[in-house]
């Protein structure tokens, strides 16, 4: 295929939309749609090189050929990158999650994306934003693809014919198939938005786009507009870009086809002024690195918010080093293997590289793991950064010692009421379980019993009070209502986060912090349960929840930022957190105003704001007061004591 410079020009303001949705998301809310820019140009660009092979070339020849020169692409830069997280990820942090490694490696398979799926690692969630090698899941897709897509071409006569003429029935059939891909990906999107954002088949149809596009070029159907309309093309893609907007499959869709477009406008002369801008030097050349450009920016990124953390300083700093290795990767790595070698075969470079991209992400996925466990030095180490002292053990927390277990209901909430007062039965997620420290503290002064149990299910507490209006107590509450005594209480927490779009992300200044459905359920739902609970003469506590950090990040890093710069971006202010919990207060507050001797609140915010307006997780004389970003020590769980305290008082005083 002839070289069109301005494709480049595309590439990348792709890839620099990817980078600014990553490293400055306010700037472009929706540019992670620069994936499927990318998509599009890829299905145009290997459609022309399939096009290009002679026609008296044999099939086996051409899907050989076409092989080998994606191998070259790909493969080194990724292996380069690969590795090159993997000793970062091992020496420049602590604890590195198993998952992000198992991507790496299976990013040298052309699988991420569904390892990815099969971890259920929303794009957009928290497991994706710490996995180094999340990006690496539109490789998998793109590689798919590519391993399908020659085979068809040659099966319905696109590529590899004596004519250098595309029929209308490949045309039809590469449409028909579009449509399908497409129609799968709406539906999916509703139904399984994580299949349908991972998944090849439901991706297929943003590269077949470009591979019409390209064919339609080719074709006796020479599709033209006036001039004038590829600014109006252009609008809608800014549009599609910069308006952040609930309808996602309509904005992807968009995007394509305008790419598509402007991809067919560029082979046909158009783009009229554009043209000097996506011609410019600097933006051709960021277009040719752009691959390499993707593969670092995001490891990059991962590594400085668990290191110099996240604030625009920090993310300067990264984005230079992301080019620079871009650079790098792009003149010391990609050019001399974009190169084929006279003394190899096709047959022979494809069988290489599969046993080498084998050998890395074998290596990636296990040694580096290993590696990670083992490593009797990281830069934490080199200023005195010690690990967190995890909790100690909690009995009927977490699903492995629940599955332990013959009868963890029985086991963790009692085998029926005991007529004893002043029993403490506390349920919830992993927010409730850090308060089983003060709690604890509290029963043995009584003599009274604590139980917990955190199942961690969605037919349970608090998920399902979120998900139904009308929800069924669930299991571990429903035992917790057979066991309790009048005299006893009821302790319920869980993660604020729950209740808004993102779990562990605080709100934005300008977001709607506005009841929604799961805040309304939890309010109905609630003000059920109370009924219930008065009705037994149970007490109940709500527990607000405990400060979030103001990103996502270890504790260490936190410490490590005090140590580097004598301050950290990990500090949270108390307009902040309270803003992110809003949702839960307002719920919370409007049962407890209808039971008022019976409903009490506890706000640890009291005690944790009391000196200031700001919460830094890392105390003055360097000790760490979480254990991570949404987690308190359990030294620091046990300041909550004295609020329990006085809620208990105050509703005993009631009685």
């Amino acid at each position: 295929m002839k070289y069109y410079p301005e494709i480049d020009g595309f590439r990348a303001i792709a890839v620099l939309l990817v980078i600014a949705y990553h490293y400055f998301p306010s700037f472009a809310p929706n540019g992670f749609l620069g994936v499927d820019i990318f998509f599009v140009i890829s299905g145009f660009v290997i459609s022309g090189s399939l096009f290009n092979y002679s026609s008296e070339l044999t099939h086996r020849e051409i899907i050989a050929k076409f092989y080998a020169k994606r191998f070259r692409r790909i493969l080194p830069a990724l292996i380069g990158c690969a590795l090159f997280s993997t000793l970062a990820l091992v020496v420049l942090t602590i604890r590195p999650s198993r998952d992000a490694f198992l991507t790496g490696g299976a990013a040298l398979f052309g699988l991420s994306n569904i390892v990815l799926f099969e971890q259920n690692a929303d794009y957009f969630a928290l497991s994706s934003q710490i996995n180094a090698f999340t990006h690496t899941w539109s490789l998998g897709v793109e590689e798919q693809f590519y391993l399908i897509f020659p085979l068809l071409g040659l099966s319905i006569g696109v590529f590899g014919a004596s004519r250098r003429q595309v029929s209308n029935a490949a045309l039809s059939i590469l449409l028909c198939l579009a449509l399908l891909s497409f129609v799968s990906y709406a539906w999916m999107a509703s139904a399984n938005s994580v299949a349908a954002f991972y998944l090849s088949p439901f991706r297929f149809w943003e590269l077949l786009i470009g591979c019409i596009a390209f064919l339609v070029h080719q074709s006796k159907y020479q599709v033209t507009w006036p001039k004038a309309l590829d600014s109006l093309i252009l609008a809608v893609l800014a549009i599609c870009v910069f308006w952040k907007a609930d309808f996602p499959v309509t904005q992807v869709a968009l995007t394509c086809f305008c790419t598509a477009l402007l991809l067919l406008s560029i082979t046909n002369n158009g783009l009229l002024g554009w043209k000097i801008f996506l011609n410019a030097k600097p933006i051709n050349y960021i277009g040719r690195i752009s691959y390499s450009l993707y593969l670092y920016h995001w490891p990059i990124q991962v590594i400085s918010v668990v290191t110099i953390g996240n604030s625009p300083q920090a993310f300067l700093i990264a984005l230079c080093l992301s080019f620079l290795l871009a650079i790098t990767s792009y003149h010391l790595i990609e050019i001399p293997f974009r190169r084929p070698s006279s003394k190899r075969s096709d047959s022979k470079y494809i069988a290489i590289s599969l046993v080498l991209s084998s050998y890395v992400g074998v290596f990636v996925a296990i040694a580096g793991p290993k590696a990670a466990e083992r490593m009797p030095w990281t830069v934490f180490d080199s200023v005195g950064v010690v690990p967190h002292k995890p909790w100690d053990v909690i009995p009927c927390h977490g699903a492995v010692r629940i599955a332990a277990a013959s009868d963890p209901l029985s086991e963790c909430l009692g085998f029926g009421p005991n007529l004893l007062p002043a029993d403490i039965f506390l349920l919830g997620d992993s927010h409730a379980a850090q308060l089983t420290f003060p709690l604890k503290e509290i029963t043995d002064e009584l003599g009274s019993s604590l139980y917990f149990i955190n199942t961690d299910r969605e037919g349970d507490f608090p998920f399902i009070f979120l998900a139904q209006r009308e929800a069924p107590w669930g299991p571990a509450l429903s035992r917790t209502l057979q066991n309790v005594d009048s005299g006893d209480t009821l302790v319920l927490a869980f993660h604020r986060g729950h209740l808004n779009a993102k779990r562990d992300m605080h709100l934005d200044v300008s977001a709607d912090t506005s009841p929604n459905s799961k805040s309304e359920n939890l309010g109905h739902n609630l003000e059920r349960l109370a009924h219930e609970l008065v009705a037994r003469e149970v007490r109940l506590i709500l527990v607000l929840d405990t400060p979030l950090l103001s990103y996502i990040t270890q504790v260490e890093t936190c410490a490590l930022q005090v140590r580097l710069w004598g301050t950290t971006a990990c500090t949270v202010s108390k307009q902040q957190d309270l803003r992110t919990r809003s949702r839960q207060q307002t719920s919370f507050e409007a049962v407890a105003a209808k039971f008022e001797n019976m409903v009490t609140i506890v706000d640890p915010a009291d005690v944790f704001f009391a000196n200031g307006n700001n919460f830094n997780p890392i105390a003055e004389d360097g000790s760490y007061r979480m254990i991570d970003w949404n987690h308190l020590s359990q030294r620091e769980a046990h300041l909550l004591a004295p609020l329990f305290r006085t809620a208990l008082s105050k509703d005993q005083s009631h009685r």
